[in-house]
């Protein structure tokens, strides 16, 4: 089984259905582009499930605050002294 199946089985056992019970439609879907979500087949298949895909840039700090959190924790950590161990 390929990752793109995988994805599409958990899409379809777990996403797909939970969005349908909760709002008894499909609205919008956030995904990011992994290429598993990006592939031709997992493509069709939101498709088919009329899924419509939030156009969700990648590592865009705008609007992924995690992205943010990353740069504070990288620069807090290259200000620390790891290169030898302490006693």
């Amino acid at each position: 089984m390929t990752d793109s199946q995988k994805y599409i089985s958990i899409l379809q056992d777990k996403i797909v259905t939970i969005m349908q019970t909760f709002s008894g439609s499909i609205d919008v879907f956030q995904q990011d582009h992994a290429p598993c979500h990006t592939s031709k087949l997992t493509t069709k298949f939101l498709q088919v499930k009329k899924l419509t895909v939030l156009d969700w840039p990648g590592n865009s700090p705008d609007v992924n605050p995690f992205e943010n959190l990353w740069s504070i924790v990288k620069r807090c950590v290259s200000e620390m002294d790891c290169s030898t161990k302490r006693k």
